[in-house]
């Protein structure tokens, strides 16, 4: 009956050897159970490591489809894929944060990259923000067609679709109807920074300017990466995003600047 490791709480499950008597058997346990809104689900045994960057996105999913908190926020969880145009740093922001898009509770867990697209990328093809992220090149035609093909198959199939708020543009930060995502751009208020935008809310990891710096694709050091977020601007054609000075504040840019922005990008699972 050796190798039992709980941490407290019940949280991280770890025990390879956790045995019980069934009639007069001694048998060993493969499983646990839990109960998480009134629904009883099945916790595998051995199935976590503590560190969330050891654990595939099949165990992560599994984590969170059990209802579980293993990790810590601010954790990190790295792609091994050494090319490519996506982010590949996954930062854990936040736990039973995000509506689900078919309208049956949370989404178990929600990253954001750390890290940005290694090329610059336009919000628009032309200086507009009428219809505000909702209507933007980036959201219709960059992030299904080049971004979350770009992303790891195993990612792809877990992701959950989620409801955004998006502001409206137009001279506007009024915010417009719910939109459904699979990968999306975070909103400033979402990023901590308020009383611009009422479009979604703040993720308990951004505490400061420091924590909403991102950096080059694969690195969470170096020089600091201007952002797009989806955030509409009241100036005419401009979207805020994370500056280009690298303090983790906000600024606005033309939707068509294809010079100074990169992406990062939010998911839930």
């Amino acid at each position: 009956m050796s190798n039992v490791n709980l941490t407290q709480g019940g949280v991280h499950v770890s025990s390879e050897n956790i045995f019980t008597t069934v009639s007069g058997a001694h048998r060993k346990v493969t499983d646990m159970y839990t109960t998480v809104s009134g629904v009883h689900r099945r916790i595998p045994l051995s199935s976590y490591d503590p560190i969330l960057d050891n654990n595939t996105w099949e165990q992560i999913n599994a984590a969170s489809q059990s209802g579980l908190r293993p990790w810590a926020i601010g954790s990190i969880k790295t792609e091994d894929a050494t090319t490519g145009v996506t982010p590949k740093i996954w930062t854990l922001v936040g736990y039973g944060h995000d509506d689900l898009a078919d309208g049956s509770g949370k989404a178990g867990m929600t990253f954001i990259t750390a890290d940005t697209t290694n090329n610059y990328q336009r919000m628009n093809t032309s200086s507009t923000n009428v219809g505000g992220y909702n209507s933007s090149y980036l959201r219709v035609t960059v992030i299904p067609n080049t971004l979350f093909p770009a992303i790891p198959e195993e990612l792809q199939t877990i992701i959950k679709p989620v409801t955004k708020l998006c502001t409206i543009g137009n001279l506007s930060v009024d915010t417009s109807a719910y939109i459904f995502e699979d990968l999306w751009v975070p909103s400033l208020i979402e990023l901590g920074i308020s009383g611009v935008a009422n479009d979604g809310e703040s993720y308990e990891y951004y505490i400061g300017n420091e924590s909403r710096i991102k950096y080059a694709r694969g690195t969470t050091s170096g020089t600091a990466r201007p952002y797009w977020t989806r955030t509409s601007a009241i100036y005419a054609g401009q979207f805020h995003t994370i500056t280009v000075s690298g303090s983790g504040g906000a600024g606005t840019r033309p939707a068509a600047n294809v010079t100074t922005q990169f992406v990062a990008l939010g998911m839930c699972i």
